[in-house]
């Protein structure tokens, strides 16, 4: 036998194997690689292991069962998230639009201080911000434009109000007087609880 035989020969035992395969994985010889190989792959098959079924190990994907398990998952955990969140959202709306009124409100009063009455429905909001021709006047009581509701619907002012010397009124995500939920009025003469 030549040298070559015998290397192969004494490779094909299985504790041998185990060894060069050590070997490969920790320190790379690529100058063995292309002689051992064949070998290796003949010991693979004598193991009851093929090239297919080594390779396979190593380069398997995710089967689809463990796909649809971890979809599931998100799905579980954005149906019970997203509720919440958009509901946050809704509050924190409503607490804006109470917010607002309330400023509207301290800047009425500053108004009615200067003037010593509060604008009439015609002068509306707008004669926080511009002069109605009115003597003590000493706007502009607002420092930035007169706002909209967190809708995008101006404020509704009335004076003399139903409620009090004036009423102010945003009718919510609707946009109609009354509603509960997201659709609620927000009202300068009730006092809310604050969301926390």
């Amino acid at each position: 036998m030549n040298n070559d035989a015998k290397i192969e020969q004494s490779l094909l035992k299985p504790e041998k194997i185990w060894l060069l395969e050590r070997c490969f994985e920790r320190e790379s010889l690529l100058l063995w690689s292309d002689r051992v190989r064949p070998v290796l792959s003949e010991a693979e098959g004598v193991r009851g292991q093929t090239n297919v079924e080594m390779q396979s190990k190593f380069n398997r994907g995710f089967t689809l069962i463990e796909l649809l398990v971890v979809v599931l998952i998100l799905g579980l955990i954005a149906g019970l998230v997203a509720p919440r969140l958009f509901g946050r959202v809704s509050q924190s709306k409503q607490t804006v639009a109470q917010t607002q009124i309330e400023l509207l409100g301290v800047a009425l009063d500053n108004y009615n201080l200067d003037v010593g009455q509060y604008p009439t429905s015609e002068q509306g909001l707008q004669a926080l911000q511009v002069d109605p021709q009115i003597e003590n006047w000493g706007g502009p009581y607002l420092k930035k434009e007169l706002p909209v509701d967190p809708w995008g619907n101006p404020y509704i002012y009335t004076s003399p109000g139903e409620h009090g010397a004036y009423d102010l009124v945003s009718h919510g995500a609707d946009r109609v007087p009354g509603g509960e939920g997201d659709n609620v009025d927000i009202v300068n003469w009730k006092a809310y609880k604050r969301a926390r």
